[in-house]
């Protein structure tokens, strides 16, 4: 094909998305915001944060990703070099100590 015959209807691999936002508003519930291009409003969801979880597996079930599985963490925490608090599995931090 020549640059003159390319056709985007025809050739699309991934087609645009609208941005998707992810914060927790001021009642503590998660906000899942999609930004509208056609100067409508946005889309909102809001999800309860005790439901998070259940949301987040079922996103990830459907999507097809069944190799993934959400597990709560324990309260061990570690900062980084650069601040950001990281949350350790506890098998994790053993397998560290016998490094």
């Amino acid at each position: 094909m020549t640059a003159a015959e390319f056709d985007w209807s025809d050739s699309i691999a991934i087609p645009s998305q609208s941005a998707i936002a992810v914060y927790v508003d001021e009642n503590f519930n998660l906000v899942l915001r999609q930004q509208n291009l056609h100067g409508e409003a946005d889309s909102v969801l809001l999800v309860a944060r005790q439901n998070c979880l259940a949301l987040c597996e079922t996103i990830l079930r459907e999507a097809g990703e069944h190799r993934f599985k959400i597990a709560k963490l324990p309260d061990e925490v570690i900062i980084g070099r650069d601040g950001n608090r990281m949350h350790i599995p506890e098998i994790e931090l053993q397998k560290l100590d016998r490094l």
